[in-house]
């Protein structure tokens, strides 16, 4: 069994890969991903005379601080596997839409089963906050595993 952890480093995502462990096969596969904006492309904002609103370099900068934060997000959820075997694996796509960016990646790369943390929020907060667990739910290729705030912590800012 192969089975993507979505993660974001959150509490909650952390909680999650700690729990995932216990609720599948004894001798399952696990990929922790994260995504990541791509590279700015410093011309898409050009307009007239002004030019760009960022250099390449700028652009380049900020590209490497997020692949740090990533990189950080998914040492903490894999340590949070426990000994499990663990893949990283940073995903460039809008992070506004990560959910849509974990669904592609889980349909390209054909897991068994998504694991993700979630606020366990009402639907109207949903609707105005959005939900990336919401969002993978609805559009997985394949079973997702959802674990709640509320199964045992991460409710309270602290890992579980």
């Amino acid at each position: 069994m192969r089975v993507l952890v979505a993660t974001d480093g959150s509490d909650l995502a952390i909680h999650a890969a700690r729990r995932a462990p216990a609720l599948v096969a004894a001798d399952a596969t696990f990929v922790v991903a994260t995504v990541i904006e791509p590279t700015a492309d410093p011309d898409e904002d050009a307009g007239g005379f002004e030019g760009p609103v960022i250099t390449p370099e700028e652009a380049a900068t900020e590209h490497r601080s997020n692949v740090v934060d990533a990189d950080g997000a998914l040492t903490l959820t894999a340590a949070a596997l426990g000994a499990a075997p663990v893949e990283k694996r940073i995903i460039e796509g809008d992070a506004a839409e990560a959910g849509r960016a974990i669904c592609a990646h889980a349909a390209e790369s054909g897991f068994d089963l998504i694991v993700v943390g979630s606020h366990g929020r009402g639907l109207i907060a949903r609707a105005f906050l959005g939900s990336v667990s919401s969002y993978i739910v609805s559009h997985a290729p394949c079973p997702v595993l959802v674990v709640r705030a509320q199964d045992g912590g991460a409710s309270d800012g602290t890992a579980a």
